[in-house]
């Protein structure tokens, strides 16, 4: 139903959804949520919904998955880390299958598996990044730098102020983005497409991933989250900032035990600063 554009279309599936007789089944296969009253249909027990939680492969479906793919030599170990890379979604495991025929350096693969893989990042670029308007195509670039995005968030690294807009678009035509909260607030990129949009922003635009850490770096700090705030200043090669945060969360980071990290993020930030 993602195809349909005419309005008196949809119109026209809505009342039939909405007047349907008891014993009509309709099935709708969309890659965005259909524009229906689904909330009323929910209440009232009249809608059986198959989302990417249920399509999505797990444990012994990526193993049947792979195996019957021909690829009886892989470990459990290594399905479960092809299992991880592509977080069960279908189209990633078949592009992982038909990479792996005929390789020598399996393991080796298999671990470096990610969306700026050629087979990875080409279907990503066909089918789903030059599909989008160049608005899109803009926020999903300069978003992919952070680990997790809000609203709040998108809007101060990327200058805009329609982001809670954005979000719940690429959410409800489902564009690789998960919630990660009952509220919708916060949400992540599937790791394949990230790994992508990062591969293509720092090809198709260098030094911007900088700038956008650096933004990203600032706002975390406003929120208090100094963690992430160290971790983007570091990764925007704004050191002078990561000094400055580090040296607020010294103490906090010395006495919860995180001795790792912070002897990790010293060795980061040269001597000068």
């Amino acid at each position: 139903s993602h195809l349909i554009h005419n309005s008196d279309i949809t119109d026209a599936i809505v009342q039939i959804v909405e007047n349907a007789p008891a014993n009509l089944q309709l099935i709708f296969v969309s890659r965005e949520i259909p524009q229906l009253s689904l909330g009323r249909l929910r209440v009232l027990n009249r809608v059986v919904e198959i989302g990417g939680d249920e399509l999505r492969f797990r444990g012994l479906e990526t193993g049947n998955f792979l195996f019957l793919a021909g690829h009886t030599e892989l470990s459990t170990d290594q399905i479960h880390t092809l299992e991880k890379h592509t977080e069960g979604w279908a189209a990633g495991l078949q592009l992982a299958s038909i990479s792996l025929l005929n390789r020598e350096d399996i393991a080796k693969f298999i671990a470096a598996f990610s969306g700026s893989y050629r087979d990875v990042a080409e279907f990503l670029t066909e089918d789903v990044f030059r599909r989008q308007d160049d608005e899109t195509r803009e926020f999903l670039l300069q978003t992919s730098i952070l680990d997790r995005l809000c609203p709040s968030l998108c809007n101060a690294i990327t200058g805009r102020n329609n982001s809670r807009h954005m979000l719940d678009n690429l959410e409800s035509r489902s564009l690789f983005l998960f919630s990660l909260d009952d509220d919708r607030e916060w949400y992540r990129y599937h790791n394949l497409f990230s790994d992508f949009l990062r591969k293509y922003l720092n090809t198709e635009i260098p030094n911007l991933a900088n700038e956008l850490h650096v933004r990203a770096s600032e706002w975390f700090a406003s929120q208090n989250f100094i963690d992430e705030a160290i971790q983007h200043a570091l990764a925007g090669k704004d050191m002078e900032r990561a000094a400055r945060f580090l040296n607020q969360a010294c103490d906090d980071l010395f006495y919860s035990g995180r001795l790792s990290t912070l002897a990790e993020w010293f060795k980061q930030i040269p001597e000068t600063h």
